[in-house]
């Protein structure tokens, strides 16, 4: 029992570890790549806590339950910080949904005319962003007028589409 509270300690403290560099990281830092940093703190918080598993052997009963702590808390925690990353600020980054509800709630009794909304988000603006993220992870190319997608691309959307059928969600917006 005293090896498992140890292992949710570590976990915790990895998830500690990995709130923490991102809080400052992220003030300090204007984010570019926000998958690429959330992975870097990934990792930082994962050898935090490796450096805590190694310093900590003497507080287990064995040594292989000291490994499937160690293990356990360390896996579980970088699992959580992916996980944490496509749900968390890489999601209300890119939602266009979120950005326009935050607006709306920062607007004088909660409401805007359309036609407001409408000049805050122009359409090109909107895919300018976009066409700018998919070049740089590599989803497209561009050349002159033509958007071409890459096989990483057709893999991409191989992925969101075989998710779009499996849920029964609408093929179109």
């Amino acid at each position: 029992m005293n090896d498992l509270l140890i292992m949710i300690g570590l976990f915790l403290f990895y998830v500690l570890i990995f709130f923490v560099l991102q809080i400052i990281i992220f003030r300090l830092i204007r984010i570019e790549k926000l998958f690429t940093t959330l992975t870097i703190i990934n990792f930082i918080a994962l050898f935090g806590a490796l450096i805590i598993c190694y310093n900590g052997q003497h507080l287990f009963v064995s040594y292989h339950s000291y490994l499937t702590a160690s293990f356990g808390a360390c896996f579980s925690g970088f699992l959580f910080g992916y996980l944490y990353a496509f749900s968390g600020p890489s999601a209300a980054d890119r939602s266009f949904s979120a950005h326009m509800v935050i607006l709306l709630s920062k607007s004088k009794n909660g409401a805007m005319s359309l036609s407001e909304l409408k000049s805050r988000y122009p359409l090109e603006q909107i895919l300018e962003k976009r066409f700018y993220e998919h070049r740089n992870v590599g989803l497209i190319t561009i050349h002159e007028d033509e958007i071409k997608i890459t096989p990483r691309g057709r893999l991409i959307a191989r992925i969101y589409m075989g998710l779009i059928r499996l849920l029964r969600l609408p093929e179109n917006f």
